[in-house]
This record gives C-alpha cells, sequence and structure tokens, in this order.
C-alpha cells in the first residue's frame, strides 16, 4: 500500500504476514529524513528490524537491504551493487555521489549546481531529492521556527503574560533568518546576488512581524485606552509591491539581463523602498500613539518614547495628513497624529470631549450640523 512518493506503509508476504513500516516523520533538520524508514514492526508490534543513517543516507546499522529493499528517502537498496536505486539514477550514500551524471547540466549563477553527480548540492541536510534527477528545498525548519515562535508569543499574549518584544525580535533573527539566509543564497547564487537576498529576507521578516501585529492588535471604540498605529492594509499593500519587485529581479537574474545603475537606483526609490516602509509601518513599536486614560506614549523606531499628559494638551493643528498636538510650555509641536492611522476618530472624539481646541486651515473645517441638514436636503431633491 503506496500513499506517498518513496512512501510504502504496509507489506504482506506470502504467508500473509503483514509487516508495517514506520518512518521519521519528525525529519532531520528541515524533514530531510522523513520519508526514510527506521524500523518495521509485525502485525504485534513487535520490532523487526531498525534502521539508521547518515547525513548522506549511509547504512549506519549495516542492514540495509536484508530483510526488504526500502531505505533512505524510500530509495530501494540493491545489496548486491550496494547501492540506492533513485528511480532516474543510482545512488553511492557512503561517497555521497550518483553514478551517473543529471541530465540537467546545472546553472552558472547557482555554482552548487554544476557538479552532475553532487548528491543534493551536497547540503543534505537543507535539500531532498526524491528521484534522482533535481533537489527540492526543505523548508520545514524556517516555517517551524516561525510556526514555533509566533505560537509562543501569542501563547504568552493569551495568558497575559507583558512581551519583550526587543528580546523576541532577537531570538527570531538569531533562530530562523540564519536557515533562510542559508535557503536563499542557494536559492539565488554567490555574492553578486546579496541585494536581492536582503530583500527576501527583509521581506519575511517584516511579514512576520506583521502577522504577529495584527493578531495581538485590537480594534475598539473606546476613547480612554487605544492605540494610534498604521493599519495593517499598509502592509498588504507593501508586501504585493514587494513580491512584485523581488519577482522582477529573480527573473532578471535568471534571464541573465543586466540592470542598469540609475534604473537600479530609480527601481529602488520608486518600488522597493516605499513597498518596505508600507511592510513596517504597522509593525507594533514602529510608530504608535498610545493612549490609556490620561498618559500618552508616542513611541517610534521601538527605541524613542516620551510620555505626556492628555490634560496638558493646550490645542491640535490640523495639516493634511494628521495633526499637529501641542502641550503646555512647548512652542513647537509635542507630537503628531497621523489621520490614516486606525483609531485617529478615538484621539479626535476624546480632544472634542475633554474640550480641547483643533485649528483648522482654511478650506479644512469640518462641516457644522447645518451645513450636512442643508447637504443632506439637497441630496434628496
Amino acid at each position: 500500500m503506496c500513499r506517498a512518493l518513496n512512501r510504502l506503509e504496509e507489506a504482506v508476504d506470502q504467508a500473509e504476514k503483514a509487516a508495517k513500516y514506520q518512518y521519521n516523520g519528525l525529519g532531520h533538520r528541515g524533514g530531510k529524513l522523513e520519508g526514510s524508514p527506521i524500523r518495521i514492526e509485525d502485525d504485534t508490534g513487535r520490532t523487526r528490524e531498525s534502521y539508521g543513517y547518515g547525513a548522506f543516507g549511509e547504512d549506519l546499522y549495516g542492514n540495509q537491504g536484508e530483510m526488504q529493499p526500502f531505505g533512505y528517502t524510500g530509495y530501494q537498496m540493491d545489496a548486491v551493487a550496494g547501492t540506492y536505486y533513485a528511480q532516474a539514477r543510482e545512488y553511492r550514500a557512503e561517497r555521497g555521489r550518483f553514478n551517473s551524471q543529471d541530465i540537467i547540466g546545472g546553472f552558472i549563477l547557482f555554482p552548487d549546481t554544476l557538479n552532475r553527480y553532487a548528491y543534493c548540492w551536497n547540503a543534505p541536510i537543507d535539500y531532498v531529492d526524491n528521484d534522482g534527477e533535481f533537489p527540492t528545498i526543505a523548508i520545514g525548519a524556517l516555517i517551524g521556527g516561525v510556526v514555533g515562535g509566533i505560537g509562543s508569543i501569542i501563547s504568552d499574549v493569551a495568558k497575559g503574560k507583558k512581551i519583550n518584544w526587543g528580546i523576541s525580535i532577537r531570538c527570531f533573527f538569531r533562530e530562523n533568518i540564519h536557515v533562510c539566509s542559508c535557503d536563499v543564497y542557494r536559492i539565488v547564487g554567490g555574492t553578486e546576488m546579496a541585494f536581492l537576498r536582503a530583500i527576501i529576507v527583509a521581506f519575511i521578516v517584516t511579514g512576520v512581524l506583521d502577522l504577529i501585529t495584527k493578531r495581538t492588535s485590537k480594534k475598539t471604540d473606546s476613547i480612554d485606552k487605544f492605540v494610534v498605529r498604521a493599519p495593517i492594509d499598509f502592509a498588504a499593500l507593501g508586501a504585493i509591491g514587494m513580491v512584485v519587485v523581488i519577482g522582477i529581479l529573480i527573473f532578471c537574474e535568471i534571464d541573465g539581463t543586466v540592470i542598469p545603475e540609475l534604473v537600479m537606483v530609480i527601481f529602488f526609490m520608486v518600488g522597493i523602498f516605499p513597498g518596505f516602509l508600507l511592510m513596517i509601518a504597522p509593525i507594533k513599536g514602529v510608530w504608535d500613539v498610545i493612549v490609556d486614560d490620561d498618559d500618552i506614549t508616542v513611541v517610534k523606531a521601538f527605541v524613542y518614547r516620551r510620555h505626556w499628559k492628555f490634560s496638558k494638551i493646550t490645542y491640535g493643528k490640523m495639516k493634511r495628513g494628521g495633526m499637529k498636538v501641542y502641550v503646555e510650555g512647548r512652542t513647537r509641536k509635542a507630537f503628531f497624529v497621523d489621520a490614516m492611522c486606525e483609531h485617529f476618530s478615538n484621539f479626535m472624539e476624546r480632544m472634542e470631549k475633554e474640550g480641547k481646541e483643533v485649528i483648522y486651515p482654511e478650506g479644512m473645517e469640518p462641516y457644522t450640523e447645518e451645513e450636512m441638514d442643508v447637504e443632506e436636503e439637497q441630496a434628496e431633491d
């Protein structure tokens, strides 16, 4: 009974005795050993035979092919030749090499692919080759790390624990970005693609932080406790732009198209930089105005923090894009509240409730009730 490529679940001999295969479902650093049988049990659950593998599939127990033919990654072992049958080619695990050349010659831009005999581009921990033709990337370690990190943070939030975002971000970089960088490096090539690698890593990191922020943020109608922050829709727009940019750069690299420096600078200023800013804007701590009763905390770029009192606000001055807020004892604005951010209306309602003056420039004055009634009458007519 075969349920997936190179994976036999159960076998029955001539005496109709069943033998069940148990696989390493957890994998080995990103799922590399998934599909490799680690033991065989009979119908009573007794272990008949166990197997062990090295990084390249070396037979650690010396019993491959004796009781049954399936081994490393589900390849069939030829006990006579001492090789694995990898469908397209024969594979020698003790050498980490195939017996014949790959029909795909590799790519100049990706030096690791040029050796036609190499198994998984000499990186069996990060890649898997199911048919002897072309390796596929094993990203289970990255996905597992990201999902585990997000799950841990969500769990802490649900339990009411206070999250140290600085430590959380440093842990994410330390545990996950190294794996991601290695995989991206093998996909897009050497040092000449450092710029593209940096964009992809930045895209992944900001995307994960956006998801965390979305999960931990809640909309509220309260005018006593709320946070003015860029909406998560900004991140979606930025992500679309970044995906287009990454796709164009990868296509140009594979196609061999050289992008002139002037075009690259314009491309960066028009596409990459705005997209990245849109993605980082909604992240918690990038630009927040936190109102907690009479306390106001303004946070910028995670580290800049200033504290004010709502009761000390003297007036606000509307500008295109938002409102400058002034407090007692200062002739310059204390902070700025962006009109495109979530809960800006909460801030305005709180200003009105507290009786704080809001100055509007000519042409931006809000409608009075009489003017709104006139407009409604005109619309009805």
